[in-house]
């Protein structure tokens, strides 16, 4: 009986850390994915917002607000992700969290719901085409390099836009710069919200 009894804690003691492996597992698996989607949120919006004229306070306002209205009901809720009973981590990550995921659906709602019936060219003013150059560094290799091409438009309004373009579409522009052409034709047709998208024209 005596030995009987000794093995049960045994047992029982060897079931614990399974449970809390498992948990573990699952918890790290859950800030994958869900840093993993505001990655994937972020740069979706970004590529929507360099083909949309909005200003960029609209966008910050909105996901403050959003984040705002939200907090007393769900900050706290991200205690169990964080690991962390601190409100002001908890808040300052549920405001992060709805600031991405908040102008990706005005972004959205806005690109995907466009009224793309009408649709009428338009000239841009380029005020500039630039290269962004990133370096990369990899053990026991050699540095590589990687090239992004910009350019920088306004519409009649003044509104300003950093645009990302393809090498081939850069040095055309570049070129008609160079000779002293400084205007571009897009396609532009009303968003959902009524922020203007614009397209370049396969010619540009």
């Amino acid at each position: 009986m005596n030995a009987q009894k000794s093995t049960n804690p045994s047992k029982s003691s060897s079931a614990r850390p399974t449970g809390t492996n498992k948990q573990r597992t699952r918890l790290i698996l859950l800030r994958i994915i869900v840093i993993a989607l505001l990655a994937i949120l972020f740069l979706a919006s970004h590529f929507i917002y360099s083909h949309t004229f909005i200003p960029a306070k609209v966008l910050w306002l909105w996901g403050l607000l959003s984040g705002i209205v939200t907090l007393p009901v769900y900050c706290m809720k991200w205690s169990t992700f964080l690991h962390s009973s601190s409100k002001i981590l908890n808040g300052l990550f549920h405001l992060l969290f709805m600031s991405i995921l908040s102008s990706f659906v005005l972004l959205g709602i806005n690109y995907w719901g466009a009224d793309t019936s009408v649709t009428h060219e338009t000239i841009l003013k380029v005020h500039a085409v630039y290269i962004k150059k990133q370096s990369h560094h990899h053990r026991g290799r050699r540095t590589t390099h990687t090239e992004h091409f910009y350019m920088v438009v306004s519409n009649e309004e003044g509104q300003m836009k950093e645009m990302y373009i393809s090498r081939k579409r850069y040095n055309k522009l570049a070129a008609r710069i160079h000779l002293g052409n400084q205007k571009v034709k897009v396609n532009q047709h009303k968003g959902y919200f009524g922020f203007m998208i614009f397209s370049l024209t396969p010619q540009q």
